[in-house]
């Protein structure tokens, strides 16, 4: 195969996009809060009593002490911290709690 058959072509593309994705994917798993967020939710936590939010774990990536399911429909104390990691200042952000 050379280098300008459009089979190279192609697979060259799908290599680039493929490996562009992965970088992607990887660089909002690893977004952390801004250090000020990640203050306010220690000073939250201390006023509601909380003693499961680790924060030496990043609260934006899905560990389990920042997202605690209810245990039925009708469960009104649910304990989740969700973020979004689309700004574009390279932050996740706080969004629900």
């Amino acid at each position: 195969m050379s280098s300008s058959s459009p089979a190279f072509c192609i697979s060259s593309f799908l290599l680039i996009t493929f490996s562009l994705i992965c970088e992607t994917v990887q660089a909002q798993n690893t977004r952390l809060l801004p250090q000020e967020e990640k203050d306010a939710l220690k000073e939250i936590g201390e006023q509601l009593g909380k003693k499961d939010w680790d924060f030496n774990l990043n609260p934006c990536d899905g560990s389990t002490n920042w997202t605690t399911p209810g245990t039925d429909d009708l469960s009104v104390y649910v304990s989740n911290v969700t973020c979004n990691c689309s700004a574009p200042d390279g932050f996740c952000h706080v969004q629900t709690m």
